[in-house]
């Protein structure tokens, strides 16, 4: 069900039939419903940011996976990443998609 504040405001203007619904409760559900509505919206941009990472964080893993399958060493693999010093994640990550984007699909 679907709440419609237009019709809780014709509710409290006009009354209800059984007269149960007082022009203060109708202030309150009003309210309630805006401030469900600003914390549904939060929740709704939140879900929004971490989809968003999950999606960057798996791109990163299947980047490391693939060095991973062609590296006969890990630990080589990793040396050389650590190598790349403070600019690693960036440059590491253009090197390995540079490389990935020159194989067959």
């Amino acid at each position: 069900m679907t709440l419609d504040l237009d019709q809780i405001e014709r509710i409290n203007t006009a009354g209800d039939r059984y007269g149960h619904i007082t022009p203060g409760v109708v202030v309150e559900l009003i309210a309630e419903v805006r401030r469900l509505r600003a914390e549904l919206n939060s929740f709704v941009t939140a879900c929004g940011e971490m989809n968003q990472e999950v999606c960057e964080l798996r791109e990163d893993a299947e980047r490391y996976r693939w060095a991973i399958s062609l590296e006969d060493n890990v630990e080589q693999l990793y040396a050389a990443v650590v190598s790349c010093g403070p600019d690693m994640p960036g440059s590491i990550n253009i090197e390995i998609d540079a490389h990935r984007a020159k194989e067959p699909k």
